[in-house]
């Protein structure tokens, strides 16, 4: 990939930015079905095995491009979604993206014992979904009220070790 400052894109962020640190955040967006040419001819999602290996490179790549400038890439996993069970939202299907970014980082770290990469256990700090603590954070079961705002910084802080 090469980066194009007319182009907005993560290569061009990180060569313009030159960050130290990447905060990569799993989603719901990352379980949603989809059409990849080439992979799938069908519609598909996490679980089916091709469609799996290629989110797996997808990821490997994502890291490549991210830590390009020397940066440490955290990766934040997916809780799960308090909203209702859309087929996204649900809970094997977040296990699936969660479980594949763990291989993609088990992957490069063997590939490069020096690779500064790790994971953020996010849905620990969420905690039970639907529970208290989860409604006071996220009210609409997905993104962060302004409460969860102030409270996970501090957290993110620690968790990356910059304290």
């Amino acid at each position: 990939l090469v980066a194009d400052s007319e182009i907005i894109s993560w290569p061009t962020a990180i060569e313009l930015f030159q960050p130290d640190i990447v905060l990569a955040h799993v989603s719901s967006w990352d379980v949603a079905d989809r059409i990849v040419p080439g992979v799938v001819e069908d519609w598909a999602s996490v679980g089916d095995a091709a469609y799996d290996d290629y989110v797996l490179s997808e990821y490997t790549e994502a890291n490549a491009v991210l830590s390009a400038g020397g940066a440490r890439v955290f990766w934040m996993m997916s809780p799960y979604l308090n909203r209702g069970l859309l087929p996204d939202d649900h809970i094997d299907r977040v296990d699936g993206i969660n479980a594949l970014v763990t291989e993609a980082i088990e992957t490069i770290l063997a590939d490069d014992p020096d690779a500064i990469i790790s994971e953020i256990d996010y849905p620990d700090w969420i905690g039970e979904t639907g529970g208290p603590r989860d409604i006071e954070l996220r009210d609409d079961g997905v993104h962060l009220t302004q409460f969860g705002l102030d409270e996970i910084a501090p957290w993110l802080i620690e968790e990356m070790g910059l304290t």
